[in-house]
């Protein structure tokens, strides 16, 4: 996953509900991540990585996201089309080929 990607939220079934742009990425240290229970899923060296998403289609279940990268507060509220929100890098997060 980079920076102009296409991806959707592949769990839960969502995989053909979803559609987002990634934008930007921003890697947290350990103490920050210990701190919002998240597993570290590496796309470099240390640390936590989080990632910033313009939403096109959301759906009925969507991912944690939080205020911002360095924040301790993740926010319940499912993201909205539009919305450009943080989340926690991970698995859950696939590449697509084409639109839908």
């Amino acid at each position: 996953m980079k920076i102009g990607d296409v991806i959707c939220y592949n769990a839960f079934g969502q995989r053909k509900k979803t559609l987002g742009l990634v934008l930007d990425f921003e890697q947290i240290d350990c103490v920050e991540a210990c701190s919002k229970s998240i597993q570290s899923y590496k796309l470099g060296q240390g640390g936590v990585w989080m990632v910033w998403i313009e939403w096109w289609k959301t759906g009925t279940v969507m991912p944690k996201r939080w205020e911002d990268p360095r924040s301790e507060r993740g926010i319940r509220e499912m993201p909205k089309c539009g919305w450009r929100v943080w989340h926690a890098v991970g698995d859950w997060f696939e590449v697509v080929n084409e639109y839908r």
